[in-house]
């Protein structure tokens, strides 16, 4: 099962529980991982952790102004400070 399709197949499991779901994309990050992965990468071009995070936590305290399902990206989304 793709990433993507996740939430929206956990929604239909859920039925009318009241659970809700949502994926949250934090793009690509200046991490020792991503460097693993990509040497190659240029770390300018690459989202801090620091920035990301709180923009992350603004998603999870405002979800219940997302669809159901959603998958977001976090450098997109307009969060609740």
């Amino acid at each position: 099962m793709a990433a993507p399709t996740m939430p929206a197949v956990f929604c239909s499991a859920a039925g009318t529980t009241g659970v809700r779901f949502f994926s949250i994309d934090p793009g690509d990050m200046d991490t020792q991982m991503h460097a693993d992965a990509v040497p190659n990468a240029d770390p300018a071009t690459l989202g801090k952790p620091d920035d990301i995070a709180p923009r992350i936590l603004g998603i999870i305290r405002g979800a219940e102004h997302f669809p159901n399902g959603a998958r977001m990206a976090a450098t997109e989304v307009e969060v609740l400070k």
